[in-house]
C-alpha cells in the first residue's frame, strides 16, 4: 500500500497547498495506524493513547492551520489516500517483520516504489533531469539513501512499539524537518511550529 503514496502525494503537492497536503497526510496516517493497530493487533485504546492522539493532531493543526485551504476535492483525496496507504504499510510491515529481515522489507518497499514512480512519471509526463554528475542527481541519490534508512528505522520502530503508539509519534518528522530547514537553510522557526512540535 505504501508504494503508491509517493505518486499521490507528489500530485497533491503540485495542486494544493503544501501545508494542507502535509496535514492531510499525517492526520490520515495517524488515524489509519490507530485503527489498524486495533483491528490487526487488537491493541487496547487507553486514555493515554487518546490524549496522545489528540495532542498529535492538535500539534499538526497548530503547525499547518494557516496553510490549510479549501482545495480541489480530488487532490484532497489524493493526500488523504497517501496517508492511509503509509499508515497501512507501517502496520502491516509490523505484522510481517518477524518473518522477514528488515533489509528485505526495505528492499521490497524501495523496489516497488521505484517502479511505480517510473510508471507515474510516464503517466504524468514528468521531465527527468539529464543523467549527469549534477546537483539535481546528487540530491536525488541523497534523498533516496535517506529514504532507505528512514524506512528501515520505521519498520524497526513499528516492530518494537505498538502500532498505535508508533503512529502517534510519526509526525515528529515535521518538527525535525523544520529544524533542519533552520539549520541548513536559515529558515525562520515560527512559534506555531515549536508549539505544535512540542504537542506532538
Amino acid at each position: 500500500s505504501g508504494t503508491f503514496n509517493s505518486v499521490l502525494l507528489f500530485v497533491a503537492f503540485n495542486h494544493i497547498a503544501i501545508g494542507t497536503s502535509y496535514f492531510l497526510l499525517y492526520a490520515s496516517m495517524i488515524g489509519t495506524g490507530f485503527i489498524f493497530g486495533r483491528m490487526v493487533f487488537n491493541e487496547k485504546i487507553t486514555i493515554q493513547k487518546i490524549i496522545g492522539l489528540c495532542l498529535s493532531i492538535s500539534g499538526l493543526l497548530i503547525i499547518y492551520f494557516l496553510d490549510i485551504k479549501t482545495s480541489n476535492i480530488i487532490y484532497t483525496i489524493f493526500a488523504l489516500s497517501a496517508g492511509v496507504m503509509v499508515g497501512m504499510w507501517n502496520v502491516f510491515s509490523k505484522k510481517i517483520s518477524g518473518l522477514y529481515a528488515n533489509s528485505q522489507l526495505v528492499f521490497i518497499d524501495a523496489a516497488t516504489s521505484f517502479f511505480v514512480g517510473i510508471l507515474g512519471g510516464f503517466v504524468l509526463t514528468e521531465k527527468v533531469p539529464q543523467l549527469a554528475f549534477s546537483t539535481p542527481w546528487i540530491a536525488i541519490f541523497i534523498w533516496a539513501a535517506v529514504q532507505l534508512v528512514a524506512n528501515g528505522f520505521t519498520i524497526y520502530g513499528f516492530k518494537k512499539l505498538e502500532a498505535q503508539t508508533a503512529s502517534i509519534i510519526m509526525p515528529m518528522e515535521v518538527l525535525f524537518g523544520t529544524l533542519f530547514g533552520f539549520l541548513f537553510f536559515k529558515q525562520v522557526l515560527p512559534a506555531t511550529t515549536l508549539i505544535g512540535g512540542l504537542l506532538i
